[in-house]
């Protein structure tokens, strides 16, 4: 799939394109090229009876056999810190194991979050990846997303998008303001091509050139 967005691409193109311009012309045909996967994929799909039995889903399985698993061995007066992993000699400070414990929590709350991408509508997701992760703007976006001069709806999706984050954030207790936890999250950390290694790496390749 990546080579055939490559291919349409510098099909396309009349001229070597910048580096911004490569990215959301490559961008804009992956897209393309996943959603004609996917409704090729479709077509083809097996045929299953209204009558038929629902089968148990296998996630759900999965996660009751591990939680059983578990409880088998769980005694509830004996909780485990992290205090008692290490070793009296190695035992660390007062601070030391609450930054740990922090950095622990803050890491399963932003794991649940980002879970939470795969459960809202497709086009939300991508405009939130695409803007918040990758750092576009909503013109570039609308380019991508093949809905050309449409800004101001390509910011109302990122809106919805953010609610639909933010509520299911404090539905589940991890926060009490959702939108406040939003915004604390450094999103762009998680693009690669925003990181400081692939900058490095790409100004090297420039002077190289």
């Amino acid at each position: 799939m990546v080579d055939e967005a490559i291919v349409r691409a510098k099909v396309e193109w009349q001229s070597v394109p910048g580096e911004k311009e490569a990215y959301t012309g490559l961008l804009k045909h992956l897209f393309a090229v996943l959603d004609n996967e996917v409704a090729s994929s479709r077509q083809f799909g097996e045929f299953v009876s209204l009558d038929a039995p629902v089968e148990p889903d296998a996630q759900d399985v999965a996660e009751a056999m591990v939680e059983e698993e578990i409880f088998e061995f769980y005694q509830h007066d004996d909780t485990l810190k992290l205090a008692d992993i290490f070793a009296g000699s190695q035992h660390p400070d007062v601070a030391t194991i609450a930054e740990q414990e922090e950095l622990i929590d803050r890491s399963s709350e932003f794991a649940f979050a980002f879970d939470l991408l795969k459960d809202m509508p497709r086009l939300w997701r991508r405009i939130f990846l695409l803007i918040r992760v990758d750092g576009l703007n909503a013109s570039s976006v609308s380019e991508i997303l093949l809905i050309p001069s449409k800004e101001d709806a390509v910011q109302r999706w990122l809106m919805q998008a953010e609610a639909f984050i933010a509520a299911h954030l404090e539905e589940a207790g991890v926060s009490k303001n959702g939108n406040d936890w939003l915004q604390g999250v450094d999103w762009s950390a998680l693009s690669v091509t925003r990181s400081e290694a692939a900058s490095l790496w790409s100004k090297e390749a420039n002077h190289e050139e």
